[in-house]
């Protein structure tokens, strides 16, 4: 067993457009500074991992730059199984106009594929959204159903 990324790192970009950065800001809240970086242009890692349990772990296609879903052991019932990890941050204000806040999210997944078609995703995300007035937690959970032809 080997641990693999389930997809390479990305970096995202978060800048205020010309037009709000003109548009003045209140330094209320302890994301003054987040809201500077993100001005500046700063980017910033989303890390996502995955580990395979039980079968082929994923593969790596130099050729399109992919990476391929984990795969069963030819004689094994139990197809294989993945434990996936995420952390997301996303900044939704832009200027006056968009004032959703900034929105942190962890994301601890269990995948299952019995076939090399089919895929069951089971998720629970934790977050946080943080607005100007107050901060809203939540929890979800996810359950996803993929077929591949």
């Amino acid at each position: 067993m080997r641990c693999v990324p389930a997809m390479p790192g990305r970096w995202a970009r978060a800048s205020r457009p010309a037009s709000a950065a003109s548009t003045p800001r209140r330094n209320t809240s302890a994301s003054a500074s987040r809201r500077r970086r993100a001005a500046a242009g700063r980017s910033r890692p989303v890390p996502a991992g995955a580990y395979t349990l039980l079968g082929q772990p994923r593969r790596h296609d130099a050729e399109d730059g992919t990476w391929k879903r984990p795969t069963p052991e030819a004689d094994s019932a139990w197809g294989a199984w993945e434990l996936a990890g995420r952390y997301s941050a996303a900044e939704l204000r832009n200027g006056p106009v968009l004032r959703g806040g900034a929105q942190r999210i962890w994301t601890a997944g269990l995948n299952w594929y019995p076939t090399e078609t089919l895929a069951v995703m089971l998720n629970y995300q934790n977050g946080i959204l943080r607005l100007d007035e107050e901060n809203r937690r939540f929890q979800a959970i996810g359950l996803r159903l993929s077929f591949s032809l």
